[in-house]
């Protein structure tokens, strides 16, 4: 009743007495005006439940795999909330496959929640597992959470992906659309460690398919190109693989793990910071929406609202300004080189580099003020032979 959820045991009276029913408000009034009643019923309170936790007591049974995500995300939920339950290992325990026949589940349900000895939920969602173990309805916990994740591009999510397989609670936020930061024109060459970032968490099956693995690059020096074999110096490779490709994979394993993801939200703002309990604030479809965390991930880039907000004591710049721009080209053609080609020449910096078999990606040095109307496609195809030439 203290907690403001459903009792987790039944109780029997052994000898005749007088019971007295009390609602919930009625027992807080009396532990609040009694302080010797107040510190026999808390002090009862606290050695029940870090005894039931003990033992693993209580109306909540999980079936689960140390190798299922969702696992340890009920895991981590139920400990935080500092709920008992038993735990049956699928990988481990010899009696778990009766209870997945009792309850006629299969292993491809789990993680499942027995829930009060008869309601089964599969791979619930917390709001759905704190619903079943009736705890207080009072707190919202969509408002509630262990970090929010500002930004929904590769950094934001991958974050939010490494915290799902740890069974950590996270909140995404983004305010463009879904569309507009898939097809966003970005890198598209991804360092080794990050393929193997990925590959191994569970979101490379389409990169290790499509993906371009080179062994090496070209280095052109005024016209004389030099390769630089990765994998015979180093036993690593690049592999071309575009961001927004890189993006879809991060969204689709976003919404198969069921953590909320939000586009298209507005007015965001954070709040303090300096804390142990920073709020932030956004509206969604004109309505209001505020989040309690213990962490905010700023991953919204340099020109976000998360950096800015940090408070001027607590960060130190360094900063270089470059005196060129850099003018990108897509185009729908086949790669004409195996590999990527950096080019130094007297008219400046090139790049020849792709997206995939059927588009490549070209670079121009240029001034930061370069005024775009004055490059046709004759001057752009004129300056990339020239500055490739070897």
């Amino acid at each position: 009743m203290l907690s403001g959820r459903r009792s987790l045991v039944q109780i029997k009276v052994l000898e005749g007495g007088t019971v007295i029913e009390l609602t919930r408000d009625r027992l807080l009034e009396l532990v609040q005006s009694d302080g010797e009643l107040s510190e026999i019923i808390m002090r009862a309170f606290i050695l029940r439940r870090v005894e039931l936790i003990a033992r693993g007591f209580g109306d909540a049974v999980l079936l689960g795999s140390a190798h299922s995500p969702g696992t340890l995300r009920i895991k981590e939920f139920l400990t935080r909330n500092n709920h008992p339950y038993a735990y049956i290992d699928l990988d481990r325990d010899t009696g778990a496959q009766e209870f997945l026949d009792r309850f006629s589940v299969s292993a491809v349900d789990v993680p499942v929640v027995i829930c009060r000895g008869q309601d089964v939920l599969r791979n619930p969602t917390n709001a759905e597992l704190a619903a079943c173990l009736g705890f207080n309805e009072t707190i919202d916990q969509t408002q509630l959470r262990d970090v929010v994740v500002i930004g929904a591009g590769p950094a934001g999510l991958m974050l939010g992906h490494l915290l799902h397989l740890a069974g950590i609670d996270s909140f995404i936020i983004e305010n463009r659309s879904e569309e507009y930061v898939i097809d966003r024109v970005r890198a598209g060459v991804l360092e080794q460690s990050t393929v193997d970032l990925m590959v191994e968490n569970g979101v490379g099956d389409r990169l290790q398919r499509e993906g371009m693995s080179h062994d090496g690059i070209y280095i052109n020096v005024f016209g004389k190109r030099h390769r630089i074999d990765f994998a015979e110096l180093i036993g690593r490779r690049i592999t071309v693989y575009g961001q927004n490709e890189v993006v879809k994979d991060l969204i689709a394993a976003r919404h198969k793990s069921g953590r909320p993801l939000r586009f298209n939200v507005a007015d965001v703002s954070v709040h303090d910071l300096e804390s142990n309990q920073p709020k932030i604030r956004f509206t969604e479809d004109d309505e209001s929406h505020e989040i309690r965390c213990d962490f905010i991930a700023g991953c919204d880039g340099f020109h976000g609202i998360c950096r800015p907000s940090i408070p001027a004591s607590s960060i130190h710049i360094y900063e270089r300004v470059y005196p060129f721009g850099w003018l990108g080209i897509l185009a729908t053609a086949p790669p004409s080189s195996p590999e990527l080609v950096y080019s130094r020449h007297e008219r400046g910096f090139a790049l020849f580099s792709m997206r995939s078999n059927s588009v490549t990606r070209l670079y121009l040095q240029c001034a930061p003020d370069e005024d775009l109307a004055k490059w046709s496609d004759d001057r752009i195809w004129d300056e990339l032979l020239t500055r490739l030439r070897s």
